[in-house]
């Protein structure tokens, strides 16, 4: 999980995009007033069931202004999409060879 990503979902917009790399698909999006709840701060999130409260399947939610962290949960019934660090599949380099002296 990378905390510093969540800070980058801000609108609908990098929302949308955050759901399509994590190959989910927002139908609406839902910007969090800070009036529903403490799972609302652990978004950006996706409503996977059929109705979430009174939110469809398919509603996106974020927070203007991140809160989330790696260890947070989202609303019941919301699943989040969590920003993954990067990891470099590239291996570490060979040690330079040394040069061998008989004794």
């Amino acid at each position: 999980c990378s905390a510093a990503e969540f800070r980058t979902v801000t609108d609908w917009k990098a929302l949308f995009a955050a759901a399509q790399v994590a190959g989910a698909r927002c139908m609406y999006s839902w910007a969090n007033d800070g009036l529903h709840g403490e799972g609302f701060y652990q978004v950006p999130a996706v409503c996977t069931l059929a109705k979430c409260g009174v939110d469809l399947q398919g509603t996106c939610a974020y927070d203007a202004s991140p809160r989330a962290t790696c260890d947070g949960a989202p609303s019941t019934g919301y699943s989040r999409l969590c920003p993954c660090s990067t990891v470099s599949s590239t291996p570490p380099p060979a040690p330079a060879p040394t040069a061998h002296v008989p004794s």
